[in-house]
This record gives C-alpha cells, sequence and structure tokens, in this order.
C-alpha cells in the first residue's frame, strides 16, 4: 500500500482486494513519496493517480534501479505483486499467503511472530 497525489491536491490510497484488483481509495494517510517501476521492456513509468482515482503508469526516463513491481498485502493477508506490462498495462500478480513479520525480543535470541 502506497499513496499517492492526483492533480488536485487531494491524496488517494492505493491497495489491493484480495481477488487482486488494484484500487486507489481516497483519504489523506501520509506522505505521498513518486513510485516508479521498471516493465521487462527497458522502460520505466511513475505511477500517477487521476482526479477520478484512477492509477495510471507514466512515461519517465529509463532508470535502471527502479523495481520492476512492488508487493501488496490484501486485507485478507495475501500477497500480490503490482507490475507494469508494456503498453503500458498495471498488472497485479498473487504471490501468496503474506510473510509474517518477525521481531526479535529484548534478549535478541528468541523470535516471535508478531502478525501479519
Amino acid at each position: 500500500m502506497f499513496n499517492l497525489e492526483d492533480a488536485n491536491g487531494f491524496l488517494w490510497y492505493v491497495t489491493v482486494t484480495d481477488s487482486g484488483y488494484y484500487q486507489a481509495i481516497p483519504g489523506p494517510l501520509g506522505s505521498t513519496p513518486n513510485v516508479y517501476l521498471n516493465d521487462n521492456a527497458g522502460d520505466s513509468w511513475q505511477l500517477v493517480v487521476t482526479t477520478a482515482g484512477f492509477v495510471q503508469p507514466a512515461s519517465v526516463t529509463f532508470n535502471s534501479s527502479y523495481p520492476g513491481g512492488i508487493v501488496l498485502v490484501s486485507p485478507g493477508g495475501l500477497s500480490w505483486l503490482l507490475q507494469v506490462l508494456p503498453g503500458p498495462l498495471l498488472q497485479t500478480t498473487k504471490l501468496g499467503p503474506a510473510m509474517p513479520f518477525l521481531q526479535t525480543t529484548s534478549i535478541g535470541r528468541e523470535i516471535e511472530v508478531v502478525g501479519y
């Protein structure tokens, strides 16, 4: 999940459903970093959101340091990879159940599953 700002300055929270549909939900939820992705054809894209809440890729100068996708976790705990395909088209691919994140205790040797 991440935030994007539209042309009118409104914030949108980008997430994915348990069915794999990415969506933008209006609401201020923090900062709005620029989100860049590379496709497998050698192009770079910035994810933007329209004033109607549609997430779409916008072409930018190629940068090899951009990732090929972003992992989003749905409310039901499923991991989805959001990618830009040539065209450009946005696509989500199911990766499986989200991995629990681990936190070490104050002793530093025991590991406890906190949640996912």
